[in-house]
């Protein structure tokens, strides 16, 4: 062994401190500063190396840019004697490993150590620096207990096969071949990430699994990844995972969650700043608790024991490693038990109907994985909910904080719920919890959680399909639509059983079924391929496909999820399922071990006779005719009113109110047609159809006499809601993938193009124009809640608010603008001259239908003293409460009427 030096430079040698991969540590002390210093070097053995002795440059190089208290300090970089010696900064104490040696640390105390360290490495990570080689042995405490991080920067690494135990977790740094080529191997065994294991390029993710492990060792007092070999840690490092059950029973849940993504193996899905695990452990310490990536705050003192172990279940379940993803695959079985049927009846809150929005598209119920619970939506004090209900308990819960709340879905484990409110996609713990406001979905087509830290989902009506993540909200696109066939809109994703293909709904003009058509997608490349026409919004379950019709019914085919292809014809399983009428959302969900929820009924929309109304709210029937009546609007001359009503399908239909009873005139019947809007001289009507697959504006004699033509193609949905009292303007709902619903102005004579009035983040809907077509009135979310707002009809100049307390559905006549609050009918005078003035908002009348699509169910009389609306609703004892009808083992029912499974050729 080569002698240790005296003198190297200005610095008198003491003694050898320490030796590893890295090289030989001297203590030595400064002769001019009079301080103690730590000095390193390289072994003399290897000191002829020439990529090992550059490395040991790096180093030097990597440390002096570093400036942190958490960080050993650089001094200097000296040679003697053909050596190269690198000054540190000496910090007396022990190390970590040392200290956990002792055995684990309080939760208090570990959370204190761990904040530093996560500064130390942010503050490297902020100057791309990784350190790739953390671990216990590498930080120390100074005197004043502080923590110091050391040996920022690798060198190649002395292999040691002779190590066995509790040698191995202290290992000294590994490395095979050469730095620059593939198949290295650079850090410590058992503390290696799974991607370093490998020999894979590396990043700052993998000092987060460094961390994590570090974390978990304090906690535990053991190694996690320690083996009787270097060769078992890195297989412990790939291939275990953490037994969570010995960590301490008072670990903040924020904490355990934050650590399971901290040592999540792929690293796709492992935590992805080292800031955000310092953020979840400074709010834990300073009493705030708030989840990283998650809204809602969370009480620091710690709740019952009861109440964390429920509340730690679901966040464990929501970011769990991808051994997690396996446990949610199993939730949905390959084959079922042969178990007896059961159908059960459960009855939400009688006397309490639900209002449902029928255009937010999705089913108002949801089975979780397992088959163990319901989702659904019920109403109390007339707003919307989720519920949850436990197939063995008697009641059903409702979760805080989903006011509002349409289209529910579940998180693998069951421990969360997704749903969309105000235009947002949002996620919920079912005991409410937690919760997160994840994006912008101003028209939600369908939803699923495809893992725990992801929710495929369609945000609107005309976007393809997006991943979004759960923790940041970060959106990431998946498909795009193909130019040739037309498609105008990817909708209803539904994973399968592989975890790596979903299927999903697709529409376009091109498209070989004419309407719907279901496709499967590869979740890597976003590629997809028609795989059964004429279906839509379908569920798998155990190798049948399930779906959804507009007459109530649900049909089944095979499906192989190997060879991702049905085999068969679809057969008639169920019928009687409720509706929610245009757009087709069937209400049933089934779960992996093929429970059946679903809402009997029919369509949603209510039947009804239009009334005319008084301001004073005196009523006539208007139409005697009972219908699903919805969207109305009269002639300018008050003898007509066009409609959209039908069933199933919803079509425009014209009645003479001059008649007693009422003739009616079928105008369209594409089965897709709504919002009809009169020509001020009554000749022509414009509406909203997608019968081309993407709703877009048409125009036709208010006679019926000719076709429809299209006004101006285009790839987002557009609905007319104004015509300009001189016939060259109409104003029009644009709905934007990115800006959601916009208000716009499209000039008819051919020469100008359309331009924005009110085009932002929040969602602005239904114009009005002023009787002198100078202004527009609309409705906007820019508060918050939706409102009216008054702009000019060249989208200039400032904005005047109108309501006050909530508004939508404006309508400006003469010197009023109304609009309707909950069921009230609300007018305000206004007032454009010398400059705009508006009164206080007043009551005419309530009792205005809630339950339908959100668009003006109301129009005035010519001179202004009567209404035409939709109601009073009139259906059967259905309206006063919600039924669900629950059939377990329903799915071993659907095989036995399908075909038997085509048995491949010999």
């Amino acid at each position: 062994m080569t002698a240790i030096p005296t003198q190297i430079g200005p610095y008198e040698i003491a003694r050898e401190i320490g030796r590893g991969g890295m090289g030989v540590v001297y203590l030595a002390r400064d002769t001019k500063l009079d301080r103690d210093v730590a000095i390193k070097c390289l072994p003399p053995e290897v000191t002829d190396d020439k990529e090992r002795l550059a490395r040991f440059e790096r180093e030097a190089k990597l440390l002096a840019s570093l400036n942190h208290p958490h960080i050993a300090t650089i001094f200097g970089l000296e040679e003697a004697d053909g050596n190269q010696y690198l000054i540190l900064e000496f910090i007396e104490g022990e190390t970590l490993a040392e200290r956990i040696g002792r055995g684990a640390i309080a939760v208090t105390e570990t959370l204190l150590i761990a904040k530093q360290i996560a500064e130390a490495i942010e503050a490297a990570h902020e100057k791309g620096i990784i350190h790739r080689d953390l671990k216990p042995a590498n930080i120390k405490f100074t005197a004043e207990g502080e923590v110091k991080v050391l040996d920022f920067g690798l060198a190649k690494a002395i292999e040691d096969h002779s190590r066995t135990g509790s040698e191995i977790a202290n290992s000294p740094t590994l490395v095979e071949h050469s730095p620059t080529m593939p198949g290295v191997v650079l850090g410590t065994a058992g503390y290696l990430s799974p991607e370093q294991a490998r020999g894979r390029p590396v990043d700052k993710r993998t000092d987060i699994f460094a961390f994590g492990c570090i974390l978990y060792e304090m906690l535990a007092g053991t190694s996690l990844f320690a083996g009787e070999s270097i060769s078992d840690s890195i297989g412990a490092a790939l291939h275990k995972n953490p037994d969570w059950d010995i960590l301490p029973r008072d670990l903040p849940p924020t904490i355990h969650l934050m650590l399971r993504r901290c040592l999540v193996k792929d690293r796709t899905h492992r935590l992805q700043d080292i800031g955000d695990a310092r953020v979840a452990i400074e709010e834990v310490i300073s009493g705030e608790v708030i989840l990283p990536g998650l809204n809602g705050a969370v009480s620091a003192e710690a709740p019952s024991s009861q109440r964390r172990m429920r509340l730690l279940g679901s966040l464990v379940a929501l970011f769990a490693l991808t051994t997690v993803v396996s446990a949610w695959l199993a939730f949905r079985p390959r084959t079922v038990p042969a178990l007896p049927s059961v159908n059960l009846s459960i009855i939400h809150r009688a006397g309490e109907p639900l209002n449902i929005n029928v255009f937010i598209v999705g089913s108002i119920v949801a089975m979780s994985p397992d088959g163990s619970r319901m989702a659904y939506i019920g109403s109390r004090d007339g707003t919307s909910h989720v519920f949850v209900r436990h197939l063995s308990s008697y009641d059903s819960r409702m979760i805080p904080g989903t006011e509002g709340a349409t289209a529910p879905f579940f998180s693998p484990d069951g421990g969360f719920v997704g749903f969309v409110a105000d235009a947002k996609l949002r996620v919920i713990a079912i005991d409410g919890s937690i919760s997160r406001v994840l994006c912008d979905a101003p028209n939600i087509r369908g939803a699923c959680w495809m893992e725990p830290d992801t929710i495929l989902f369609s945000a609107s009506t005309t976007t393809a399909l997006e991943f979004v993540s759960v923790s940041d909200g970060t959106i990431t696109p998946l498909t795009r639509f193909d130019a040739e066939t037309g498609e105008v809109t990817h909708r209803f994703p539904e994973m399968l059983p592989d975890g790596r293909h979903a299927l999903f709904t697709l529409r376009g003009e091109n498209v070989r079924s004419g309407d719907e058509s279901l496709a499967v997608v590869d979740l890597r490349t976003g590629e997809h391929e028609i795989i059964l026409d004429h279906a839509g919004h379908a569920r798998y379950v155990d190798g049948v496909i399930v779906f959804g019709k507009q007459d109530g019914s649900v049909s089944a085919i095979r499906f192989d999820p190997t060879t991702l292809a049905v085999s068969g014809s679809p057969v008639t399983v169920l019928a009687g399922v409720r509706v929610q009428q245009p757009l087709g959302s069937s209400n049933f969900s089934v779960a992996g071990n093929g429970t059946l929820a679903y809402v009997p009924g029919a369509a949603w929309w209510k039947l009804t006779s239009p009334l005319w109304r008084t301001r004073d709210g005196e009523s006539v029937i208007a139409i005697p005719e009972l219908q699903r009546f919805t969207v109305g609007r009269l002639s300018p001359d008050d003898r007509y009113f066009a409609v959209v009503c039908g069933d199933p399908e919803p079509d425009i239909w014209k009645y003479d109110l001059s008649i007693d009873p009422p003739t009616r005139l079928r105008l369209t019947s594409d089965g897709v047609s709504v919002l009809p809007v009169w020509s001020p001289d009554g000749q022509w009507i414009v509406f909203a159809s997608g019968r081309s697959g993407n709703f877009q504006m048409y125009k036709m004699h208010a006679d019926g006499s000719d076709e429809p033509t299209l006004i101006q193609a285009s790839p987002h949905y557009q609905w007319a809601t104004s015509w300009s009292s001189d016939g060259t303007l109409l104003a029009y709902m644009e709905e934007h993938p990115e800006t959601g619903d916009d208000v716009w102005i499209l000039p008819l004579d051919g020469d100008r193009q359309p331009w924005p009035v009110a085009a932002g983040p929040s969602q602005e809907r239904h114009p009005t124009f002023s009787p002198d077509d100078e202004w527009v009135a609309y409705a906007s979310t820019e508060s918050g809640e939706s409102e009216i707002y008054v702009r000019r009809t060249s989208g200039t100049g400032g904005t005047y608010p109108i309501s006050v307390g909530g508004g939508a559905n404006p309508l400006w006549h003469d010197d009023e603008i109304f609009y309707r609050r909950g069921d009230e009918l609300m007018a305000v005078t206004v007032a454009t001259e010398p400059e705009f003035s508006r009164g206080p908002p007043r009551s005419l009348f309530g009792g205005l239908s809630t339950t339908g699509p959100p668009v003006r169910i109301f129009d005035i009389s010519e001179d202004g003293e009567r209404f035409i609306t939709t109601g009073p609703e009139r259906e059967s004892d259905e309206s006063t409460f919600m039924e669900f009808r629950v059939v377990t083992n329903w799915i071993e029912q659907v095989k036995r009427k399908l075909p038997a499974p085509e048995r491949a050729a010999n």
